[in-house]
C-alpha cells in the first residue's frame, strides 16, 4: 500500500462465527493515520479551494486521502485459488493510472469489502460490492468491472460548491476535522464563521440500507495500529455476496491495505 514503510505492513486477522454471525478482527501498523480526504481549505483571498494530490492522474491520489482496506472474495473466478486478486487487476490499461479491475468471462464473480476510513467507517460499516466482467469504458463503465451492491438508502456523496464556496457545513459550522459531515446533521455552510487556512468537510456520509450494508464495522487507530472489528450475516442470500453456507471447506480471499 502506498505511504507504508516500504510500501508494505503485516496484517493479523482473525475470525469466529457464532450462530448465523461471521465475524472478523483485523490489525496493521500504519505511522499515520489518514482521514484528511480533500477538504476544502480557505484561501488568505477569501476563496475556497479544494485540496488535490498535484501528482494525481486520476483516482490515485495519495495525498489528501484516507485510509482504506480491501478484501475480495472468491466466489466463482476460476484461477483465484491460485493468483488471489491479480486474477482480477489489469494494469497498463486505459482509465485508473494504475488499471482496472474485472474478471475474466460473465459466469466470473468476486465479493469485495471495501472498508473506508472516511466515508464508510465513520457509519460505522464497510461498503460491500463486487467485481464482474465488465471492461472499461470511459463513459458507460468508468470504474470497470467493480460496481457496488444494491442499496435503498444512505451513502456518500461530494459536498457540492455553490458561488465558490461549499454548500453544507458540519453542525455550527465547525472546521474539519472530522473530515466527514454526516448527512442528517448538515447545515448551511455560512463564510463568516472561517477564517483563513480553516478546512472544511467534501463528504457527505450515511450509513447504507439494503444489500450494500450488509457489513457492520468499528475502527480504532491508536499507537501507530489500525483495529478494525467488522461482522456479517453467514448467509446474505444475495447474489452479489460470498456466502458461508458451508463450514468445512475453505474460502479462499485477498486483501489490501
Amino acid at each position: 500500500g502506498v505511504n507504508l514503510p516500504n510500501g508494505q505492513t503485516t496484517v493479523r486477522l482473525k475470525a469466529l462465527y457464532s450462530g448465523d454471525m461471521v465475524y472478523f478482527l483485523m490489525t496493521w501498523a500504519d505511522p499515520t493515520q489518514s482521514l484528511r480526504r480533500a477538504p476544502f481549505q480557505k484561501q488568505a483571498d477569501g476563496s475556497w479551494k479544494k485540496l488535490a494530490d498535484p501528482n494525481d492522474k486520476g483516482g490515485d491520489n495519495n495525498v489528501y486521502y484516507e485510509d482504506k482496506i480491501a478484501i475480495i472474495w472468491n466466489m466463482s473466478v476460476k484461477d483465484f485459488a491460485q493468483s488471489g486478486c491479480f486474477s482480477l487487476c489489469h494494469a497498463g490499461e486505459p482509465g485508473k493510472a494504475f488499471g482496472n479491475k474485472y474478471t475474466g468471462t460473465p459466469s466470473e464473480i468476486a465479493d469485495i469489502w471495501h472498508w473506508k476510513s472516511v466515508r464508510t467507517g465513520s457509519v460505522g460499516q464497510i461498503d460491500d460490492q463486487y467485481v464482474d466482467s465488465t471492461r472499461y469504458d470511459a463513459q458507460a463503465a468508468p470504474e470497470a468491472g467493480r460496481k457496488s451492491d444494491p442499496r435503498t438508502v444512505g451513502g456518500y456523496v461530494d459536498n457540492p460548491m455553490e458561488a465558490g464556496k461549499p454548500k453544507w457545513a458540519a453542525p455550527g459550522n465547525k472546521t474539519a476535522p472530522p473530515y466527514w459531515i454526516i448527512d442528517s446533521q448538515k447545515v448551511a455552510f455560512d463564510d463568516a464563521m472561517y477564517k483563513a487556512g480553516d478546512e472544511t468537510p467534501s463528504m457527505l456520509v450515511a450509513p447504507f440500507a439494503g444489500d450494500r450494508g450488509d457489513i457492520a464495522s468499528r475502527a480504532v487507530y491508536r499507537n501507530g495500529t489500525w483495529t478494525v472489528e467488522f461482522a456479517r450475516k453467514l448467509v446474505t442470500g444475495s447474489a452479489f455476496d460470498v456466502q458461508f453456507n458451508n463450514l468445512t471447506r475453505p474460502y479462499y480471499f485477498g486483501v489490501a491495505i
